[in-house]
């Protein structure tokens, strides 16, 4: 399991098979320590846009995003350092703690809160749920199967690689499992998610499972 800020930029390195020789990302010296470390190493893989020559893949902007160094905003300060695809929330963090509270105005989106209230108590936190979704978000192979339970969609032994993860919702949502061989990730948070590199997973996906296959 992912259990340090240094463990969760290990495994991107591997997963997203990212060699940073060769970048090199001058962060800001306002970013709190736990922002600027994943930026300066993986800004390489933030920078990365859905277009044709990245396949229409982003590792860290498929479906939320974190935002490019060039784009970074800052107000009251604070670091405003992530945002939902279609624009309707983004997320923020205080010059002033090293791994402090994230606030986010996400609960506007569906009619509730005012402004950015706190959603996870730990930046790095934070960074770890954002981080894994888009893995598997961006993956070249990903599917999703109609079962609530994991063990009733696939053949595969998945151990836990990040769960109770907090995000924009202000509560544990989002639960990881990775299986290193099949070089999969799976994510249970509106439904199951299944995301590889290699799409020899679906040929474990049980078959009473109904199987939508995304890309």
């Amino acid at each position: 399991m992912i259990q340090t800020l240094d463990g969760l930029i290990a495994f991107l390195r591997r997963f997203h098979s990212y060699d940073a020789a060769g970048d090199s990302f001058v962060v800001p010296p306002e970013f709190p320590p736990a922002l600027a470390t994943f930026y300066a190493e993986l800004g390489g893989l933030i920078d990365v846009e859905p277009t044709a020559g990245s396949q229409h893949r982003a590792p860290l902007a498929a479906q939320d995003a974190f935002t490019p160094l060039d784009r970074i905003k800052y107000v009251d300060n604070m670091v405003e350092f992530a945002c939902e695809n279609q624009g309707n929330w983004s997320a923020r963090c205080s010059f002033d703690h090293a791994d402090g509270n994230v606030y986010s105005n996400a609960a506007e989106a569906w009619g509730e809160g005012d402004g950015f209230e706190p959603v996870c108590d730990s930046l790095a936190h934070f960074i770890t749920t954002l981080s894994l979704q888009e893995a598997v978000m961006s993956c070249p192979h990903l599917v999703s199967v109609q079962t609530e339970k994991l063990d009733a969609a696939i053949d595969a032994a998945l151990p836990p690689l990040w769960l109770d993860g907090h995000f924009v919702y202000g509560e544990p949502t989002h639960n990881f499992y990775h299986n290193a061989q099949l070089d999969l990730i799976a994510m249970n948070w509106g439904g199951i998610w299944l995301g590889s590199h290699n799409p020899s997973f679906r040929e474990l996906v049980k078959p009473d499972v109904g199987l939508t296959v995304i890309q």
